[in-house]
Formats: structure tokens, C-alpha cells, sequence
């Protein structure tokens, strides 16, 4: 450390707030859930609700730093939408905040 051998110390994962290149991780993380989810609704795991009937039905809306993933109450909706994030979890290391989600029905 400063150019001087020193003991063996744990690395943690995470950055630290104001970090210049959070916002651009997270935008990349956000693109990479949203191309997903976007092919998932395509394959039908994963359908979304229908705003207007003019309009596609939408699964996800990405805000600054929140996700809302939308769909039907069903079991396997639901499962698709855990395999989706346990994915994208496991692919970049992300790891969801359980005391600030919630689940609606």
C-alpha cells in the first residue's frame, strides 16, 4: 500500500456513493434487465399488463435508480420474474436490496 508490502486485507464488493462511474454501471445493468424482460415477454414467460388497448402491454418500467417489474398475480409470472433477476444477479454480481422490494398482488 503506498508502495510498501502490507498484510493481507478482504476486498468487499460494492461501490462507494458518489462514485463517477455508478451511473453508468447502472445504466448498463438497467439495459441489460430491459432487453431481457423484453424477450421474456416476447417468449410469454413473462406477458405484463395492457395500459390502453392501442398499446403493447408493458412488463417493466425503469425509473432514476428503481425498477417495477408489472404482471399478471399469477405463480409462474412470478417465478419468471425470479429466474429473470436470480440471472442477472448471478451474471453481474448485483445483488437486490430485499428490505426496499415489495411484492403487490
Amino acid at each position: 500500500m503506498n508502495g510498501r508490502a502490507t498484510n493481507y486485507f478482504q476486498a468487499s464488493r460494492g461501490l462507494r456513493q458518489g462514485f463517477p462511474l455508478s451511473p453508468i454501471l447502472f445504466i448498463l445493468m438497467a439495459d441489460s434487465l430491459s432487453r431481457k424482460l423484453t424477450v421474456e415477454q416476447k417468449m410469454g414467460i413473462v406477458l405484463g399488463i395492457r395500459v390502453m388497448q392501442s398499446l403493447d402491454p408493458v412488463n417493466h418500467s425503469l425509473f432514476v435508480d428503481d425498477s417495477l417489474l408489472l404482471g399478471g398475480a399469477s405463480m409462474k409470472i412470478a417465478k419468471g420474474f425470479k429466474e429473470i433477476l436470480q440471472n442477472i444477479c448471478s451474471i453481474s454480481g448485483a445483488l437486490i436490496n430485499k428490505r426496499k422490494s415489495a411484492i403487490y398482488g
